[in-house]
């Protein structure tokens, strides 16, 4: 018996692969290779890895597996079901304004240190060199260090201690 369910289990991989099937019709070709009763999945979408932070053990993201373009019915359903895991703790992120600038800018403040080729020497490049070339004004100095200081601070709070 355990020798027909590996072998129906494989099989049924096999013809889903061949013909391009959604991965949850493995399971339904399973159960019709073993039984000969023909059923079908309900649902075109599981939930799977789910990830935790190790330090608080607060859940912090899910991976769903769509089959196939979901319903209307079945997209509420799994906004429930993303719901009961996260309750309304889920995070909403906002849309960051200009953020290849912003990145550029910090980029830009991280690593200061230059070197002219022509004088053969190094040197750094100050906050208000840094202001000229992107903010177009060399009196806004305190508004790049804002800017490279906020950026570390945003990429600390999503993604963690970088």
């Amino acid at each position: 018996m355990a020798r027909t369910r590996k072998i129906a289990s494989s099989s049924s991989s096999q013809v889903a692969q061949k013909f391009h099937l959604p991965g949850n019709y493995t399971e339904t070709m399973r159960q019709y290779i073993l039984t000969n009763t023909a059923t079908f999945t309900p649902i075109n979408f599981a939930i799977e890895d789910i990830h935790t932070d190790r330090d608080s053990q607060k859940l912090m993201s899910i991976s769903v597996r769509m089959y196939t373009r979901l319903s209307d019915k079945e997209l509420e359903e799994l906004k429930h079901q993303i719901d009961a895991y996260f309750g309304k703790r889920l995070p909403k992120i906002q849309a960051l304004k200009d953020v290849d600038k912003q990145l550029t800018i910090e980029e830009w403040f991280d690593n200061r240190m230059r070197y002219d080729p022509v004088e053969n020497k190094s040197y750094k490049t100050t906050l208000a060199e840094i202001a000229k070339n992107m903010l177009g004004n060399k009196n806004k100095q305190k508004q790049i260090y804002d800017i490279a200081h906020d950026i570390k601070e945003l990429r600390k709070r999503r993604f963690g201690k970088q």
